[in-house]
């Protein structure tokens, strides 16, 4: 049976060689025969202030020579808030044959069913939600938790849980060390945007 195509969205502000860890374990650990990354236009629970062209550019450098990993344009023209499922729905009009999977951390897969049409989302993409060697999620993750899921959409995505090498830096501390000149958890590539577009500057 052929491989899903995993979806990694996210705001990507900036994409960071985190991104690119997950993104490498996915494929490593064959979950996906190739992983395609999803940048937000108006993501609707987090503020981002940094312009969509601007992360889009960005994360294609992220992707850039590395086999299996593409940049999606799915989200690309959409104006106003937009959500994982609707995200997924236009992918599945786009490509009504393709099994997708969703890329999500460990953090996140505990407040998924708080999920605009959670229970859709996990039909339409089954989560693969990635966690640390060692990580222990929370007693009950995929028997009563999260508890707005169905017991079936909870053992979905408990199963989808798979271990990844993880970095600690979030994207607001790597803003704010690459403000201060350290640009240790971008690529090379990323790093040289953005020197050359003057983003997270302190003056910005």
């Amino acid at each position: 049976m052929p491989l899903p195509i995993a979806l990694f969205g996210g705001t990507f502000d900036p994409p960071h060689c985190g991104h690119l860890k997950i993104a490498l374990a996915v494929l490593d650990a064959r979950l996906a025969a190739q992983v395609w990354f999803m940048p937000a236009q108006t993501p609707p629970h987090k503020h981002t202030g940094t312009a969509f062209a601007h992360r889009f550019a960005m994360t294609e450098l992220l992707v850039q020579n590395h086999s299996g990993l593409a940049l999606c344009d799915i989200d690309a023209r959409v104006a106003g808030r937009n959500y994982t499922i609707d995200s997924l729905r236009r992918l599945r009009a786009q490509y009504p044959d393709q099994k997708f999977r969703l890329v999500v951390g460990a953090d996140m897969a505990l407040s998924f069913g708080t999920w605009r049409e959670a229970g859709a989302v996990l039909r339409l993409a089954p989560p693969l939600v990635a966690a640390r060697p060692g990580y222990e999620f929370p007693a009950g993750f995929g028997a009563d938790e999260p508890a707005e899921l169905t017991p079936d959409e909870r053992r979905l995505l408990a199963d989808g849980v798979f271990t990844a090498a993880l970095d600690d830096a979030a994207s607001t501390a790597i803003r704010a060390n690459i403000a201060r000149g350290d640009y240790r958890s971008v690529p090379a590539a990323v790093a040289d945007y953005i020197r050359a577009q003057g983003l997270y500057s302190i003056n910005n």
